[in-house]
């Protein structure tokens, strides 16, 4: 099998060359660290795939996000997060799309939807008109956030600037790229 591989520098692998040749299971790798060619023999994929993790397993598997913003609590502007998604023509391998984060955004049901068709949609309707969207959601979180009592569940979550077009009008959207639950408040007063 040959082919292109790419170091990942945002998950701290640089190297990843040299990590390939370290297992010495390689036909080659040749260009630089960040992007090069790689050929390995069908039957050492096994062997390649053992070696690597091998060598990466003190790497963290939590993933990382550089982000360029970060609301706190309910807090977040919507204006901003529409006059981001107008920039979208600028991202590329150059520029890559920008993230922004939501920490201890709090969920009440009143502000959840969710849309079953083939897959869950979980939209979560803040105060600001500004939705923020979860494509193919898990069941048990749509389930959790729709079915709780009183309180709401605390969530820090990372995504993209989006704008939603229909009928003429713009609002505001975030795709959840991640999110983590971080904790549940049982009453809200």
């Amino acid at each position: 099998y040959q082919g292109s591989a790419r170091g990942c520098d945002l998950a701290g692998v640089s190297n990843f060359k040299d990590i390939c040749e370290q297992t010495g299971l390689t036909l080659y790798q040749t260009g630089h660290q960040g992007a090069f060619g790689l050929g390995i023999a069908e039957e050492n994929i096994d062997a390649f795939l053992a070696a690597t993790d091998a060598i990466l397993a003190d790497m963290s598997e939590e993933p990382v996000y550089y982000v360029d913003y970060q609301f706190d609590n309910n807090n977040a502007d919507a204006q901003a997060i529409l006059d981001i998604s107008y920039l979208n023509e600028l991202w590329g391998s150059c520029m890559p799309e920008p993230y922004v984060a939501f920490k201890n955004l709090k969920v009440k049901k009143e502000m959840v939807t969710v849309y079953r068709k083939k897959n869950l949609t979980l939209k979560i309707q803040l105060p600001n008109f500004l939705s923020i969207m979860l494509f193919n959601a898990p069941e048990e979180l749509c389930d959790m956030l729709q079915n709780q009592n009183p309180g709401y569940y605390m969530l820090d979550i990372v995504g993209y600037c989006k704008r939603n077009e229909y009928g003429g009008s713009v609002s505001p959207q975030v795709f959840i790229e991640d999110y983590d639950i971080t904790g549940k408040v049982a009453f809200d007063f």
